[in-house]
């Protein structure tokens, strides 16, 4: 199995799961960037600005969440449409090969299909939205002020050293 092949088992709907996961880290990244807006109006005073900026968050973070599961099940279709095509060439070549046992074709069919998607396939799903997440953060701390960016980096470190040091005790 490889993710090229993957993807290329329908290119128009990777290139629609690709867009609905970028989508749905830009529209989780956009909504904690407007947080800084309803916080601005709230310490100002502001509250009908507060409220404005909430109402907006909230419909935001709606939409958001509907993106994920719709992402998610596309990526599933394209996963399950390329194991039937590895299931239909296995079975091709053990009925014309004709020599081989039944349990190895049944375990070639059922159990390493499994295995594949479960351990290679469905992380990439993980992989690419942490992936555009680091991304998109990096970004927005950056158009903050490039301070926070560092500050953000010393303060990960700190936390995995302590997360070690947990461990080891």
């Amino acid at each position: 199995m490889e993710i090229k092949e993957l993807f290329r088992q329908n290119i128009p709907r990777a290139i629609l799961i690709i867009f609905l996961f970028v989508l749905y880290t830009l529209g989780g990244t956009v909504n904690e960037y407007l947080f800084k807006y309803a916080l601005n109006d709230i310490t100002a005073g502001n509250l009908t600005g507060y409220v404005q900026w909430q109402a907006i968050e909230l419909a935001l973070a709606l939409l958001v969440a509907l993106l994920l599961p719709v992402a998610t099940q596309t990526m599933t279709r394209q996963v399950q449409n390329y194991i039937h095509q590895i299931r239909k060439d296995l079975t091709h070549h053990y009925y014309a090969g004709g020599d081989e046992k039944v349990s190895k074709m049944q375990n070639e069919l059922t159990a390493n299909l499994k295995l594949l998607d479960n351990d290679y396939a469905t992380p990439w799903i993980d992989i690419l939205s942490a992936v555009l997440q680091i991304v998109f953060g990096v970004a927005l701390l950056i158009s903050m002020n490039w301070l926070l960016l560092f500050y953000s980096k010393s303060s990960v470190i700190n936390d995995f050293k302590q997360f070690y040091f947990e461990i080891q005790a």
